[in-house]
């Protein structure tokens, strides 16, 4: 598959990798438990997981392809919410889980 020339294809591209990111998702779930998972956060967790998939194999794309990087532009705020992002995680990750 080629890699995106312009601006629309970048946009088809991010939401293309996007859905898939979204759909395998609920395929999981249905797999897994036999159900969709059913808490709204559990939605608006995938979608954010969604949305930093297409966003991250974009950039690593544009690593191999560097006129893709070049198109994508500016990321500092990106990577500036992907690093606090990470943050939160790491540091909740610290908290102990309920038994």
């Amino acid at each position: 598959m080629p890699f995106p020339s312009d601006v629309d294809g970048l946009q088809r591209w991010s939401l293309g990798l996007f859905l898939a990111y979204v759909v395998v998702g609920y395929l999981v779930d249905l797999a897994w438990h036999g159900r969709f998972a059913g808490a709204f956060a559990s939605h608006v967790k995938r979608i954010f997981d969604g949305s930093t998939f297409a966003a991250s194999l974009i950039l690593l794309g544009g690593v191999a392809h560097p006129p893709l990087l070049a198109l994508v532009g500016d990321v500092r705020p990106f990577l500036v919410l992907a690093g606090a992002i990470g943050l939160v995680y790491a540091l909740h990750a610290l908290t102990p889980n309920p038994a």
